[in-house]
């Protein structure tokens, strides 16, 4: 659905993401909500993990979240939310999450602890996954640019990466590449229509982040003789990341 927030996915899905993943700077360990209450006190589990310099990515209710509109209304949502940190003192939890009701950005707030363990065990996000997150050091990576011109060509091809990763399973989704183009103007018709009452603010950030690191990609290209240097498809570049921040940015205000 157009309607659902998480429609547009910058990367390949979340299970290749999260247990298949190739960033050498990110260890992440996947546990489910249930285990992690049947083994120990969720306070406990996020004081250890933030003690040893571990974020928890974990799945939220609405219900719970004050940043939400469904704050307190229903539980027909949830939040991936990012836990960065702990306040033992005052029960507080430090999280990172979009600011539904006020600017829509992705900021960071201070939750009580017992919101974030109402919203995380909450029967309408049972079965879900946490995830730790750990940043490694004294890694190295070696640009592959084989792979990131296969990754082009298949966005601009419109073609699903995962046909070639035989081993993964396939997504639900079947619009890939520039065709997501087609459903972002599906979805701003229903939006001037009145068919839909909002445009989901995280896809407009994906949209922009996404032009923002073909920029940076194309540069990268060319600052390392991978590609020949050209100013205009920098520009051309620069004129598409600006456009979807205005796009972006227009959004919000509304």
């Amino acid at each position: 659905s157009l309607t659902d927030v998480h429609w547009l996915s910058f990367y390949l899905g979340n299970p290749l993401l999260f247990r298949h993943n190739n960033n050498p700077w990110l260890y992440i360990q996947e546990i489910s909500t249930k285990l992690v209450a049947e083994l120990t006190d969720f306070e406990r589990f996020i004081s250890v993990c933030i003690s040893n310099n571990q974020y928890i990515y974990i799945n939220c209710d609405h219900y719970y979240m004050p940043h939400t509109f469904q704050y307190n209304k229903n539980h027909s949502r949830r939040s991936q939310i990012l836990v960065t940190g702990y306040d033992a003192d005052n029960k507080n939890v430090l999280i990172a999450d979009y600011m539904y009701t006020t600017n829509k950005q992705y900021q960071t707030a201070i939750l009580p602890l017992e919101n974030v363990v109402n919203g995380a065990f909450h029967e309408s996000v049972d079965q879900s996954e946490i995830k730790i997150i750990e940043l490694r050091k004294n890694v190295s990576y070696e640009f592959n640019v084989s792979l990131a011109s296969s990754l082009i060509e298949d966005y601009l091809l419109a073609n699903n990466t995962y046909d070639r990763l035989q081993l993964f399973t396939r997504p639900a989704e079947n619009v890939f590449g520039v065709n997501i183009y087609d459903q972002f103007s599906e979805l701003l018709n229903l939006y001037h229509n009145g068919s839909v009452q909002e445009i989901p603010i995280e896809s407009l950030h994906l949209l922009w982040e996404h032009k923002r690191c073909f920029r940076l990609l194309c540069q990268y290209l060319m600052s390392n003789d991978y590609i020949k240097m050209s100013d205009s498809l920098i520009n051309a570049f620069l004129e598409l990341e600006n456009k979807a921040l205005s796009l972006r940015n227009y959004v919000l205000k509304t």
